[in-house]
């Protein structure tokens, strides 16, 4: 449902409302136009606009140009119990990593610790170590923030590394293997 958030106080003076059914708002010639008519104009317009995707797409609908697409190789590093991640999960998505062993990737997304379940960054390996593919089980990994800053967390010290296979639902495009879109994520 759309919701119009309306101004009428001071400055703005944006006193629309819905149930009165104005539709537009008049000119006169040669007086100038008043900030409370331009806010009006916009007001109505989003009402209009919400009034008009309220009715042709409900709440819960599905939209055309999203799909369900299923991930079978989906490149997970286990994180060691009672890592916390030093900035928000979302800042994670795009970051270069590298391990220990000289593995290095880019994070796809991070998903916090949840019951046993430990800290788990998704990721998309870029270039495999002389002796290895995968950072080794205890490993210690440098994640470098947009900001230039590094974060160092530990890999799980058993079975840390592996694939999940996911349901995404996302926007269609030719590049979603390449960039996986992590908010609407479930895992099979």
């Amino acid at each position: 449902m759309s919701d119009v958030k309306k101004f009428p106080t001071k400055p703005y003076f944006d006193d629309f409302a819905e149930d009165k059914n104005f539709l537009r708002v008049l000119f006169r010639p040669g007086y100038v136009i008043q900030t409370r008519e331009l806010n009006q104009l916009q007001t109505i317009l989003q009402n209009q606009i919400g009034t008009l995707a309220d009715y042709s797409i409900p709440d819960g609908s599905s939209v055309i140009g999203g799909k369900a697409s299923l991930v079978n190789k989906l490149p997970f590093i286990k994180l060691a119990t009672g890592t916390t991640f030093l900035k928000p999960l979302n800042d994670y998505e795009g970051l270069k990593f590298v391990a220990a062993n000289g593995v290095e990737g880019t994070v796809k997304f991070a998903v916090a610790a949840a019951g046993a379940n430990p800290a788990t960054l998704y990721v998309k390996y870029d270039k495999s170590a002389p002796t290895s593919q995968l950072p080794a089980n205890g490993d210690v990994i440098t994640i470098t923030h947009e900001d230039s800053s590094t974060e160092l967390v530990t890999v799980e010290p058993t079975a840390a590394t592996g694939n999940a296979a996911a349901v995404i639902l996302a926007p269609v495009s030719s590049t979603l293997t390449n960039h996986l879109c992590a908010p609407m994520i479930s895992f099979c």
